[in-house]
């Protein structure tokens, strides 16, 4: 559960996502409800691309264990492609304000449906938990099987709505004086960070394929 916390308050972070956008553009506008309410939908939509990518992908592992070593070069591409988004994708800081206005979903049920709607009706989601649970496979941090699918889902969703209320509670405070730029540098370290650990995942299947 705690890995899949982490999974879901650190991927929340990029700002260039749709969820972002209109929760920071919400928080913004001093609309902390309806921003709290498009994250949670968000989030329980995510959570449950979270627990069908895990399911699945455990009941895979069961089966044919010989892909754990290939999930290892798997998750080094990912992770240092990941890094290298977030490294050189560019924010254009200020788009938010003007998606404030380009919606009138501002009630707290319609804002929770709309954020479910936006991630329900991407299936990219899929593939990126499905990612997401190769990496941990080959990683070794946690027994992959069906029965942790829900605890981890559960934890996701969790996660996820933590880091918007983390950054809505930042923007309650400092609205006045917040700049967007300094969120984007935060995204770049993270970035940072995904290619290391990306290189290292490269580092054990090289390894592998010697011995």
């Amino acid at each position: 559960m705690l890995i899949g916390f982490l999974l879901g308050f650190v991927g929340s972070m990029p700002v260039a996502g749709p969820i972002s956008a209109l929760v920071l553009a919400r928080g913004l506008a001093g609309r902390f409800q309806a921003a709290c309410a498009i994250s949670v939908g968000a989030a329980v939509a995510e959570a449950g691309y979270a627990f069908l990518a895990f399911f699945g992908f455990s009941t895979l592992l069961v089966t044919y264990p010989a892909i754990l070593p290939i999930t290892r070069a798997m998750a080094a591409a990912i992770l240092v492609t990941l890094g290298l988004i977030l490294l050189l994708r560019r924010v254009k800081v200020g788009e938010e304000r003007g998606l404030d206005q380009s919606t009138d979903l501002d009630h707290i049920l319609g804002g929770a449906a709309q954020g479910f709607l936006i991630c329900a009706l991407n299936p990219t989601l899929l593939a990126t938990w499905t990612a997401a649970s190769a990496t941990l496979a080959s990683s070794g941090l946690l027994e992959i099987t069906p029965r942790l699918a829900l605890p981890f889902a559960l934890s996701v969703c969790l996660g996820i709505v933590t880091w918007f209320l983390v950054l809505l509670g930042l923007l309650r405070r400092y609205r006045d004086r917040f700049k967007a730029e300094t969120l984007v540098k935060a995204v770049r370290v993270i970035g940072v960070a995904l290619v290391l650990l990306g290189c290292y995942f490269a580092f054990l299947s090289v390894q592998w394929l010697v011995r």
